[in-house]
């Protein structure tokens, strides 16, 4: 998550029968303090604006790239890692979780830079890993599979 002030419209949608998936964990990239009750908080309030039914005392919240990895790497329970960034930025987020071996999701598009897809695609094949675009996650069986 890069930014806990913008609505995404597919998070409530992720723990609906279509997907019966359920959110542990939020990496918080910029997070607008190092005060963790602060961060805390701006968590509590996106997952409110975001209409989800997740309490923020149940989920485990890291900050930063460091946080990115170290959720990765340590929380061996993650199928699949949600990438909410901009298309721009989330290139190295989505190879990160695909090496981790985990199901990727991702805002659309997955990349404005076709050698850049195409790499994403071969990764992902390498694992035998899903990277699916939000635009279709939250209505598609084969998201039920692997979640």
């Amino acid at each position: 998550l890069d930014d806990v002030h913008v609505k995404d419209r597919h998070v409530s949608a992720m723990s609906k029968p279509a997907s019966r998936s359920y959110l542990t964990s939020i990496v918080v990239l910029n997070p607008c303090s190092n005060d963790e009750k602060e961060v805390r908080e701006s968590v509590r309030e996106w997952l409110k604006m975001n209409q989800t039914d997740v309490d923020v005392d149940d989920i485990v919240i890291g900050k930063g790239k460091e946080g990115y990895e170290e959720m990765l790497k340590e929380q061996s329970d993650i199928d699949a890692v949600y990438v909410v960034l901009s298309p721009s930025y989330q290139r190295d987020f989505i190879l990160q979780a695909l090496n981790a071996k985990k199901h990727v999701l991702v805002n659309d598009p997955i990349s404005t830079v076709l050698p850049e897809y195409m790499e994403t695609l071969e990764c992902a094949k390498k694992y035998g890993k899903f990277i699916q675009s939000s635009t279709m996650f939250v209505h598609q069986y084969r998201v039920q599979r692997f979640m």
